[in-house]
């Protein structure tokens, strides 16, 4: 990767929103404004599904890495909250429209805006990793 940036943000749904805000515009001049705004989608989903089920709401930071290679984005987010892998969860029944009131729409979006989507767990900690 060319070019790399990393930042680490409370675990609060603010902190989420400042993050997504600072990376597109960080993001626009070097990938464009789709990829840019894809990244920023993606981090509000992640890290959101973060303060909600793997702090729940509680302190804790969250780490964000992303490396720029001409335009292809590798988004890396880690936590250390509760272990959660989001490919063992099954998308959503588009059928059922009742069924995203139990949530399941970020991991949709996670796994159909990203073209890779790979996760560990690592010394007590969640690792996210999103191609894009």
């Amino acid at each position: 990767m060319k070019d790399k940036m990393a930042f680490r943000v409370n675990a609060s749904l603010r902190e989420i929103d400042w993050l997504s805000s600072k990376v597109y515009e960080k993001l626009v001049p070097l990938v464009g404004r789709e990829k840019a705004f894809k990244t920023g989608l993606l981090i509000i989903e992640a890290c959101t599904n973060i303060v909600k089920y793997g702090y729940h709401y509680r302190e804790g930071d969250i780490d964000v890495e992303i490396g720029i290679d001409q335009k292809d984005v590798e988004l890396t987010i880690s936590d250390s909250g509760k272990p959660f892998n989001p490919l063992e969860k099954s998308l959503p029944d588009f059928s059922r429209v009742e069924e995203f009131q139990d949530g399941g729409m970020g991991i949709y979006l996670i796994r159909s805006l990203s073209k890779e989507v790979s996760y560990r767990y690592e010394d007590g900690k969640n690792h996210l990793k999103l191609s894009i």
